[in-house]
């Protein structure tokens, strides 16, 4: 659960400032098109560190549903996490609010709900398919 947790947190709020940051200096043309290159690379780096996982569990704990579990959890909460810290300061800017102060409190508050209910989600519904 911890290291779902951090990943979803790191995935948010590394796109949250990387939005922000590109918001000041007016970078972004199209967020439509933001919107989609944020998530392609969370696909990328979602994928590589959940299948790492994955075989890292699969070797140590010889428990291939544990793995799985947490590795397509690990996967969904990185995407998650981009999505969410990309959205949160673009609907707080848009509501003329400062987007660099709201996204800190936002993203925790919203990415800690998203990533565990994506993690007992796929935890249930894996345990419940193989048990």
């Amino acid at each position: 659960i911890p290291v779902i947790m951090s990943s979803g947190a790191t995935s948010a709020n590394q796109s949250a400032m990387i939005f922000i940051r590109n918001l000041l200096h007016a970078d972004i043309k199209n967020r439509t098109q933001y919107v989609i290159n944020e998530t392609k690379v969370a696909f990328l780096l979602g994928g590589i560190v959940s299948l790492l996982l994955f075989v890292v569990i699969s070797l140590l704990l010889q428990e291939i549903v544990l793995a799985a579990a947490v590795s397509v959890s690990l996967f969904l909460t990185v995407i998650a996490g981009a999505l969410i810290g990309v959205f949160t300061p673009m609907l707080l800017y848009r509501y003329k609010f400062d987007p660099s102060i709201g996204a800190g409190p936002f993203l925790t508050i919203i990415k800690d709900l998203v990533a565990m209910t994506i993690y007992l989600s796929v935890a249930t519904s894996l345990l419940f398919y193989f048990n």
